[in-house]
């Protein structure tokens, strides 16, 4: 998974459409090709979360993605932006803007991000020697859930039929595991002191 620390340095260097995408993708988990295909309609304020339909997505089924108020906050301003660009899908560039501003802005569906992908990930590779696919960010999300709400959750969000699946994205930190491996040994039966009890 991409670290977090990388995450911001992404944040800050990809162009306007991609921040978006990034965005949207740790926030639901979305693979590449489901969120620059995601539109306005897909987008369910009342349920609060993201329908995709069975054409869009790697397994062939619809799908409901829940989002948390954060996630739907996110939402509300990619589909409010995609109104007022008088587009349907949530992730568009101007395309050759006219700098001199004579031709109005004709707002485009956003293909790919690989471009752009691929100048962020160069200039990441020459300062942390490596780089990461976007992919990677997927990645990213299923182990956040993983580590915050457990592999259960992190299978149903990532829409994994088999558990092994999501076992080959989940990439606990070092940290993570010692900080598990400290919580279980506080128990009473061990005589370890927890939130001021023994």
């Amino acid at each position: 998974p991409v670290p977090d620390d990388i995450l911001i340095e992404l944040l800050a260097m990809l162009p306007p459409h991609s921040v978006d995408a990034l965005k949207a993708t740790l926030f639901f988990g979305f693979r590449r090709l489901e969120i620059f295909s995601l539109t306005i309609a897909q987008v369910d304020f009342g349920a609060r979360g993201v329908r995709l339909d069975a054409n869009e997505v790697k397994d062939r089924e619809d799908a409901f993605i829940p989002g948390s108020a954060a996630a739907m906050e996110f939402m509300r301003v990619l589909v409010d932006q995609a109104k007022a660009r008088r587009v349907r899908y949530l992730i568009t560039w101007p395309g050759n803007v006219n700098l001199d501003g004579k031709k109005p802005v004709t707002w485009r569906p956003v293909k790919d991000t690989r471009t752009a992908w691929r100048n962020a990930m160069k200039k990441i590779e020459k300062a942390h020697g490596r780089k990461w696919r976007w992919h990677d960010v997927r990645a990213a999300f299923i182990t956040q859930v993983a580590i915050t709400s457990g592999a259960v959750a992190a299978q149903k969000l990532a829409r994994h039929s088999e558990f092994a699946t999501t076992q080959a994205y989940i990439e606990v930190a070092d940290q993570v595991t010692r900080d598990a491996a400290e919580r279980s040994s506080e128990r009473p039966a061990l005589g370890i002191v927890t939130g001021g009890k023994k």
